[in-house]
């Protein structure tokens, strides 16, 4: 099985698609969007994990989410797999100017991703 990261700079946001792959067939599929089910880094996640602990704690009506820094879930699904960040396959697409990342800015790409801020 190979696991496929794929990196989309959207216009409002930021997802990371995670497929794991067999005989070029997606078997499963999740995405992580910067705000939404994601963090971008270690000082956000930790921003999401306090409002989310004082919904709990003060019962606020709108219930926060727990928004875990992209660089540990994808080091998680990759042990889950037996892999590490260099197995998996990588790309990237820009929205905006509608283009794939150049490789350059593809290992820039893959580098941010998992960074200790």
């Amino acid at each position: 099985m190979k696991i496929k990261i794929h990196y989309i700079a959207g216009i409002n946001g930021d997802r990371v698609e995670v497929s794991g792959v067999e005989n070029e067939k997606a078997i499963w599929k999740e995405v992580f969007q910067y705000g939404y089910n994601a963090s971008y880094n270690r000082r956000y996640a930790k921003y999401a994990e306090d409002d989310y602990n004082n919904s709990i704690k003060y019962n606020w009506k709108s219930a926060y989410c727990l928004k875990p820094y992209i660089g540990d879930i994808l080091t998680d699904i990759l042990a889950e797999y037996n892999m590490t960040k260099d197995n998996a396959e990588y790309s990237a697409y820009y929205v905006f100017p509608q283009r794939e990342a150049t490789k350059d800015e593809l290992e820039k790409i893959i580098e941010g991703l998992y960074a200790e801020m």
